[in-house]
């Protein structure tokens, strides 16, 4: 299966982006960067699992990769 398409950043926080009552942000260090303004001002949230989106490799690997953050995504989704 093909993975989802990503949406750009602007997408979901951008003036026409719907409020949100969560944001839960993926990857590595958090403070790297300018972080996102969301609308609605969400409880927000750092989880440092790999962006399954800015992976390499083949069809099958990429696959697995999407599976492995959607695991480990749906864990700590049934913790909340």
């Amino acid at each position: 299966a093909e993975p989802p398409p990503v949406a750009d950043l602007a997408d979901v926080t951008g003036p026409e982006a719907p409020e949100f009552a969560f944001a839960i942000v993926l990857g590595g260090d958090p403070s790297a960067g300018p972080r996102p303004r969301w609308r609605g001002q969400p409880i927000t949230a750092h989880w440092p699992i790999p962006d399954p989106a800015v992976g390499q490799g083949s069809p099958a690997e990429r696959a697995a990769a999407w599976r492995e953050t959607a695991r480990l995504l749906r864990n700590r989704i049934e913790l909340m």
